[in-house]
């Protein structure tokens, strides 16, 4: 198995090893509006959250870990989301060189959006580093930073 397979699987798993409603402890409630500290477990010197499949014997009425098929249709929401990522870098990338646009000569530009085909990226390239920040106009489309 490659890094890149092995890599994929341990996503997969985590992914199944979540309840479906958990955002992260770095809030203090899940997605249900629980919260974290309700549902927390102290016992011999760890901290388990039912959240996360394994975690001793903590209970929360509301934790459901997701389905084959539902971790199927996230898997294949992030490739696309990442596609699109790629597509809409690429295109920038290259109106950005086209411009003149790198390290040592920052500035802004605009093209259209390959992700949705409706809005306009907006990017800037940073004069310091050459590094891009860009986001579609379109809500929920691609943005990234360099």
């Amino acid at each position: 198995m490659s890094l890149i397979e092995e890599q994929k699987a341990r996503n997969r798993q985590n992914m199944l090893d979540r309840c479906v409603h958990f955002n992260g402890l770095m809030n203090d409630t899940c997605d249900k509006d629980i919260a974290y500290d309700s549902v927390r477990l102290e016992a011999d010197g760890k901290v388990y959250f039912p959240c996360l499949r394994g975690s001793a014997d903590t209970k929360c009425e509301h934790c459901r870990y997701p389905t084959e098929e539902e971790v199927d249709q996230m898997e294949a929401e992030s490739e696309a989301a990442f596609a699109g990522t790629l597509s809409a870098a690429v295109v920038a990338k290259a109106d950005a060189e086209a411009r003149g646009l790198k390290k040592g000569h920052g500035g802004t530009g605009q093209v259209k959006c390959p992700a949705c085909d409706a809005g306009q990226i907006n990017y800037s390239v940073a004069y310091v580093n050459g590094h891009m920040w860009a986001c579609c106009t379109t809500d929920g489309c691609v943005m990234w930073m360099e």
